[in-house]
């Protein structure tokens, strides 16, 4: 006479929805849901081991996870992917999620996840030709930080081997590295993190990104590492040379506009080319803090060399002069050519007040006759 229980249980092997099995600790199937018997075909009946319906590529790893479900005996309930042959002789991949009742059998359910043989075949292509190809490292660690994966092309610019720290931990690893450590663990509690470090004589940009199970918990990291030392190395050689043309052109400064101490508390300038707007109101500031500096009684501009100056600059020239004048020292103006003359006299400007003789060697003996007389 049939259990009621048992025939509530057939009832609802025969009528869910859901693909659901009852195996052995061997994987012995022992009863299935009709959903599944249609799903698997008449290869999926009671008696047939579930391992032998996983794809050949992935059979050690459902071995393994089959193996840990049974042997713990911790009573959690596992989740993994796997592969399985479907009714047709196609496989597909599947999301299975297991339980085995303390000392007894197994419960567990299957689901598609909607990558088939064709989208995983894909997408492994897609992930190697990208990993053959560009100067990368993809790899993962899982929830311990031991490294499951490691391929790309950018492992032989280090030296090192596909897969060739595989199996070991990166905390081990990168032990004389904290900050390394640090950035993967944050990445393992849920923290999206980008990070450049320089390891293994090399300059890396990487991307750490947290796996998460289908309870939204972290399971493991995924990262691309990026070999940017060329890059590296170039913006360096970049900034190198900034770094001499600012110095370049402190110095092409210093001589646009030199500031000569010829004697105790007397400066001279001797410009040289075109003074324009920009170039004279650099002279005043700089002028201006050098008689400060010094302590200067006279400061020559010697305007010998120049062959031309604007309005503006002439201007310039005048408010400069009063400057110093505010500053207690005295602005001499030397060497003015015709041309200069006439602009400054064509602007109306009072030159009255402003002290100017034919050259720089008769500006210096007024200087010199005027410190003597201060001293006498």
């Amino acid at each position: 006479m049939t259990s009621p229980h048992l025939s509530a249980l057939d009832d609802f092997f025969a009528h869910s929805p859901d693909i659901l099995f009852l195996a052995g600790v061997d994987g012995q199937v022992l009863r299935a849901s009709e959903a599944l018997k249609r799903m698997f075909g008449a290869s999926s009946g009671a008696g047939v081991s579930l391992l032998d319906l996983v794809h050949p590529n992935g059979r050690e790893t459902m071995k393994a996870e089959w193996e840990r479900l049974t042997t713990e005996g911790s009573g959690e309930p596992a989740v993994f992917e796997c592969r399985l042959r479907v009714a047709g002789g196609d496989h597909r991949m599947f999301l299975c999620r297991a339980r085995r009742a303390p000392g007894g059998d197994v419960h567990g359910s299957l689901r598609l996840t909607g990558m088939d043989d064709v989208e995983s075949d894909r997408s492994a292509g897609l992930l190697r030709t990208l990993a053959n190809n560009l100067d990368i490292i993809i790899w993962e660690v899982d929830r311990a930080g031991v490294l499951t994966y490691q391929e790309g092309k950018a492992l032989e610019a280090v030296g090192m081997k596909p897969r060739q720290l595989v199996g070991q931990n990166l905390f081990d690893v990168y032990r004389s590295s904290p900050t390394s450590g640090e950035v993967i663990r944050r990445a393992l509690e849920g923290q999206q993190t980008h990070f450049y470090a320089e390891e293994h004589n090399a300059y890396w940009e990487t991307w750490f990104l947290p796996v998460l199970d289908e309870h939204e918990r972290v399971k493991g990291v995924a990262g691309v590492s990026l070999n940017v030392t060329e890059t590296r190395r170039t913006e360096r050689e970049l900034q190198a040379r900034l770094d001499l043309i600012e110095r370049q052109k402190d110095a092409i400064q210093a001589l646009s506009i030199p500031i000569i101490q010829v004697w105790d508390r007397v400066l001279t300038v001797p410009l040289v080319g075109m003074v324009d707007s920009s170039r004279a109101a650099e002279l005043m500031e700089k002028l201006l803090g050098e008689v400060v500096r010094t302590r200067a009684r006279y400061a020559i501009l010697d305007l010998t060399g120049v062959e031309a100056m604007d309005t503006g600059t002439a201007c310039h020239m005048l408010r400069l002069v009063t400057a110093l004048r505010l500053l207690g020292a005295e602005g001499i103006l030397t060497g003015i050519r015709s041309s200069i003359a006439q602009t400054m006299v064509g602007l109306g400007l009072d030159m009255g007040a402003v002290r100017t003789l034919g050259s720089l060697r008769d500006g210096l003996r007024l200087c010199m006759r005027g410190l003597n007389e201060k001293r006498g």
